[in-house]
């Protein structure tokens, strides 16, 4: 056949709504087509057509036929849209029905490390693709070896921003074939979708043989649900609900249930071999759950709600299950790296489901709280739990006229209901006056003082712990402080210009405190106890600062450190009646040390001590030092030593031993009864495209090790759980 040629030229052209521009771009006619040659380009976006998703293809040459609208592109042909990137040798694509056949193909997905290939492929729809012997990995390519793994598969069809559904696919350890499935369903999601995610498979002695497989369900691009349908094969049915939505960075919230009908039940004497932890409580319900949640709304910038909510069935069902994807501890973690709040420690017998709603205008604060308290243990030794509901706060600080006074104003009011109908009303009302003392240009001060009253009506339930019902405290505070400061910068001739700034700010207080009669009021919280006080109290506080000039001029400073003493004297005590032989005075508190040092920006230490001034040595202390770096090695140690009392150490390390291995230790022991409260040691391997973790974790109640296995791009492909070892 012969062809007509017309002109060849560097151009960008408009072929309906495709653009198309080359280093050289020639028309044929007898059969119409053009030909690309030299960095093809030819793209259509919404601008364009109104409607459809962008599009972009490359290529060294492409044949366009305008009459069916097809292309033929050669050499490094990339296709490439809002959620995928593909690379083929050759392709044949129909533009109005982005539909056609591809060769030598691999399908990378936008922000997923997992990517599908294959040498014949056919484009079956706008995103979706069907590989004929395909390969799905997300390890990269080596000349000298296969992937360390990838999923074989006679054909699978690929939906982007959906599923990969494969055939007859195995597991493939470099070329060693491990696992074979005839059927295997992969996400190819480049954005959230309702799916299946990885089962947890789990063995105990306690529990038996367990598998949880959660769905996801994408409820809307800000909410979302996740169902936990599981089975223990020693204990039941397990059942999870967790719903999360997150409206804006102020407003958000996440709420999990977890029930599990159990088999089992405590019914050996107290302190027998099934009473779990040996607490004297036996658990007789099979019904079990736990429900906890957090919320922040932010109606405003100054008005924010807080909600916290815990219920548990029995005192065991969070040491059970701390492990696991519906556990305590992740679902702990996922609390506070979300709300920077956690759940309340598992031991806790009474949970708080607590709802704050907190507001600030000008000099003024306000806020409202209800808190429920639950008996979670159902243990009738327990006391009475005491519930607020609710508790109202109001703080005003405001300057009087043109007066160097201001007043200060915190009243706070609480109706507590106890379990047994109790109903104990609390109103306490603390005005006070704030004014600064003239000092002169060197010296600072302030003295503020008030009355600070309490009333309390008990009423219905138990009348016995107020006569009368009615009772009131006052309690007269007045309040002295003075300070100043003085610094200094120190200058290192070093080869970088360093200097240190030195800020000294020592500081004198007087408190004085008399509270009335409050032998026979109700005790509920801190509030309800005031202590007496007449004392002198002095603090020498330091603080330094560490500057260092760039080679570029521009200074990089930090904190280096602080050191701070602080002591009280006690004039009551000073002026006690010595009426016992042998007694004496003692009117100087400890002597408190709080030290801070920061000699590398990735070392830091805290030693927090109280030394008795009476012969009595050092009552406490505590040691706290971290390092971290950039290369992932971490180490916290924190030691603390209570006289007579308690000597605990915590230990938790990272040691990056290479580029793929590392290990991770951690202990907390009692060294004053030389008891190890839990113990842990993993082994984590990880190569470019895949994860091995083993750990070893020993505790009070049992002895498990775990050993997971993670593909990149997948995620949890197989983990394994053996306790009561």
């Amino acid at each position: 056949m012969i062809l007509s040629c017309g002109q060849a030229f560097a151009a960008d052209s408009t072929l309906g709504p495709w653009t198309i521009s080359a280093d050289r771009l020639t028309s044929y006619t007898n059969p119409e087509r053009f030909e690309a040659e030299g960095d093809v380009v030819i793209s259509r976006t919404d601008s364009l057509t109104g409607s459809g998703d962008p599009l972009t293809i490359k290529a060294e040459s492409v044949t366009y036929y305008p009459v069916d609208a097809t292309i033929t592109a050669r050499g490094h042909v990339f296709l490439e849209d809002s959620g995928s990137k593909v690379e083929a040798s050759t392709a044949t694509i129909n533009l109005n029905q982005r539909t056609g056949s591809l060769s030598n193909t691999t399908i990378f997905l936008v922000d997923h490390e997992l990517r599908f290939s294959g040498e014949r492929v056919e484009k079956i729809g706008e995103a979706s693709y069907r590989f004929h012997d395909g390969t799905a990995t997300a390890c990269r390519p080596h000349d000298d070896h296969a992937p360390d793994w990838s999923i074989h598969c006679s054909e699978a069809k690929v939906t982007i921003d959906g599923m990969a559904y494969l055939k007859h696919a195995t597991l493939d350890i470099r070329d060693v074939p491990v696992l074979y499935t005839p059927f295997l369903a992969l996400p190819a999601k480049t954005t959230r979708q309702t799916g299946f995610l990885f089962p947890e498979f789990s063995h105990s002695t306690r529990n038996g043989s367990g598998l949880i497989t959660p769905f996801f369900i994408a409820v809307s691009p800000s909410s979302d649900l996740t169902l936990y349908p599981g089975f223990f094969s020693e204990r039941g049915g397990f059942t999870g609900l967790e719903a999360r939505f997150i409206a804006s960075p102020s407003t958000k919230g996440t709420v999990i249930f977890t029930t599990l009908q159990d088999r089992t039940e405590d019914t050996l004497p107290a302190g027998g071999s099934n009473d779990y932890r040996g607490d004297g409580v036996l658990r007789t319900r099979q019904d079990r759950y736990w429900l906890g949640g957090k919320m922040d709304h932010g109606f405003s910038e100054r008005l924010v709600m807080h909600l916290d909510l815990d219920f548990v069935s029995d005192q065991d069902y969070l040491h059970e299950f701390r492990d696991g994807m519906a556990g305590f501890e992740e679902n702990d973690q996922e609390f506070r790296d979300t709300f920077n709040r956690g759940i309340q420690e598992a031991s806790l017998n009474f949970r708080e489901s607590i709802i704050q709603l907190a507001g600030q205008k000008d000099h003024t604060s306000a806020g409202i709280e209800a808190r429920y308290v639950a008996n979670g243990a159902n243990a009738p030794s327990l006391a009475p739990a005491t519930h607020t509901l609710p508790r109202i706060k109001l703080s005003h600080r405001h300057p009087i006229a043109d007066l160097p006074v201001s007043i200060g104003w915190d009243s706070e009011y609480d109706l507590y209901r106890q379990s047994d109908d109790t109903l104990i009303h609390r109103l306490d009302i603390f005005p006070r006056l704030i004014t600064p003392l003239p000092m002169g240009r060197y010296l600072e001060g302030a003295v503020q003082g008030g009355l600070h009253e309490t009333f309390y009506r008990v009423e219905e339930g138990d009348t016995t712990t107020l006569p009368g019902g009615n009772g009131n405290r006052n309690s007269w505070e007045l309040k002295l402080t003075t300070a100043t400061t003085l610094a200094r910068d120190l200058v290192f001739d070093t080869e970088i210009p360093t200097s240190l700034t030195h800020t000294f700010r020592p500081g004198l207080g007087y408190t004085f405190i008399a509270p009335g009669d409050q032998n026979n009021l109700p005790d509920l919280d801190q509030l309800d106890r005031i202590n007496p006080k007449n004392n002198i109290s002095w603090q020498l506080n330091n603080n330094f600062l560490l500057t260092e000039t760039m080679a570029n001029a521009s200074l990089a400073s930090r904190h280096f450190g602080s050191l701070k003493l602080s002591q009280e004297f006690d004039l009551n005590e000073a002026r006690r009646d010595l009426s016992i032989p042998g007694d004496h005075h003692r009117p100087f508190t400890d002597l408190d040390l709080d030290l801070e040092a920061y000699p590398l920006s990735a070392l830091s230490f805290r030693y927090q001590t109280g030394l008795n001034v009476y012969g009595k040595g050092i009552t406490h202390y505590e040691l706290t030092g971290n390092y971290r770096d950039s290369n992932g090695n971490r180490l916290t140690i924190d030691y603390t030593y209570e006289k007579n009392v308690s000597r605990d150490l915590s230990l938790a390390t990272t040691v990056r031993l290479s580029k793929r291995f590392s290990t991770r230790y951690s202990t907390t022991r009692s060294l004053q009864e030389n008891h190890k409260t839990g113990e842990s040691l993993s082994f984590i391997y990880t190569p470019q495209c895949w994860e091995m973790k083993l750990t070893a974790t020993e505790d009070s109640e049992d002895r498990r090790v775990l050993l997971v296995f993670s593909l990149t791009g997948i995620g949890k492909a197989l983990e394994l759980n053996q306790s009561g070892l």
